[in-house]
């Protein structure tokens, strides 16, 4: 017998997708947790995502990025999947709605800090680059926080897939 495929989607945040946004409890501080999600829920909904199991309608992961006003610069805050659906391509497919949608916007570069996996980014397009940043910000982030600037030029040369199998 063969296992049956998942499917999974992504769409647009809503400010409803809060309540599990809070229950993935992946921020690093409890305390500042829900009142990002919340922002990003309610004022950042035109470049955060949510893919989803089609079939559960199960929220499987995110991601909150925003463009500043007047900014050719978008800014990826949280990208999350479940780890036990890794490397099937849903990071991807978020990443490419957040980047469509910062580039739909004026961006013409976003950026983003990594603490690991950075040859998912750069399998994106994103390049170790300070991009808007000082170098010595870059510097500071990279010897005491341990996380690395990266950056690409949008629109991404590579559309990632929209609607995913594993």
């Amino acid at each position: 017998m063969t296992k049956a495929r998942r499917r999974f989607e992504v769409r647009q945040i809503q400010p409803r997708d809060f309540h599990w946004l809070k229950d993935f409890d992946c921020a690093p501080l409890t305390i500042e947790r829900d009142s990002i999600y919340l922002f990003f829920c309610v004022h950042f909904r035109d470049t955060s995502f949510v893919a989803y199991d089609s079939e559960s309608q199960r929220a499987v992961g995110f991601v909150l990025g925003f463009v500043p006003a007047g900014s050719s610069h978008a800014y990826v805050h949280y990208l999350f999947v479940e780890e036990s659906i890794r490397k099937h391509g849903i990071g991807r497919a978020l990443m490419g709605q957040f980047c469509d949608a910062a580039h739909n916007l004026g961006a013409t570069t976003t950026c983003l800090y990594t603490i690991r996996e950075s040859k998912f980014y750069q399998g994106l397009g994103f390049t170790h680059h300070c991009g808007p940043f000082d170098t010595s910000l870059a510097r500071y982030v990279a010897d005491v926080k341990g996380a690395h600037l990266m950056t690409a030029t949008l629109p991404l040369s590579s559309p990632p897939v929209r609607y995913l199998c594993p």
